[in-house]
């Protein structure tokens, strides 16, 4: 454990700031879901926004080609340009939109994995995991769950883990050579109340 650290606060006066993610040039992305905005901070630490996506965007990453990928709850899976331009690369699945993504994560080998979790509950237990793959076809990975939240992959690539934030939980799947499940586990847990709120443990967490 860490320990005698200050926090150092580099941009305050935010509404719901989550979603973190870094460029290969060290700029800070985040996403502030209740303003609709994504921000940027420079390696001078100002602070200056990027672009507005008129949704609810509550998670970044950046894929290898530079375009960084948000997890919009109302737009879906957006693919944004260096320049700000804003592609959606999937909003909908079997002719339905998307309940409200959450959270995404890219595999290795580029294809990206998200959360679909809005209205999902103890009660009904209808969150998704989606797979959107390099050429654009989306597959279901996996169905059935209490409000899938936080995405990551262990460092080889072949373990997706996820925060699953009602039964307070991360699920472990391991992957076939196709990227599908092959099997799954619960994971141990040692701060549980983090997954609650659908935090990543920071010795698990990639970055593109």
């Amino acid at each position: 454990m860490i320990k005698n650290v200050t926090p150092v606060v580099i941009a305050n006066c935010l509404q719901s700031p989550e979603g973190p993610s870094f460029d290969r040039t060290g700029v800070l992305h985040f996403v502030d879901w209740d303003a609709k905005w994504i921000y940027q901070v420079t390696l001078e630490g100002n602070v200056k926004q990027f672009v507005n996506t008129g949704g609810i965007p509550t998670g970044s990453k950046f894929h290898i080609n530079g375009h960084l990928y948000v997890a919009d709850g109302a737009r879906g899976i957006l693919d944004i340009s260096p320049e700000g331009n804003i592609r959606v690369a999937a909003s909908e699945w079997q002719e339905k939109p998307f309940r409200g993504p959450n959270d995404l994560v890219f595999a290795p080998n580029g294809d990206l994995y998200f959360s679909d979790p809005a209205g999902s509950d103890p009660e009904h237990p209808i969150g998704n995991i989606f797979l959107l793959r390099q050429d654009g076809r989306l597959e279901l990975f996996a169905g059935g769950f209490q409000f899938p939240n936080g995405v990551v992959f262990s460092a080889d690539g072949r373990t997706l883990y996820m925060a699953e934030t009602y039964p307070n939980h991360i699920l472990a799947f391991e992957l076939d050579e196709n990227g599908r499940e092959k099997s799954r586990r619960v994971f141990p847990i040692w701060m549980a109340d983090l997954v609650r709120m659908g935090w990543h443990l920071a010795r698990m967490a990639t970055f593109m």
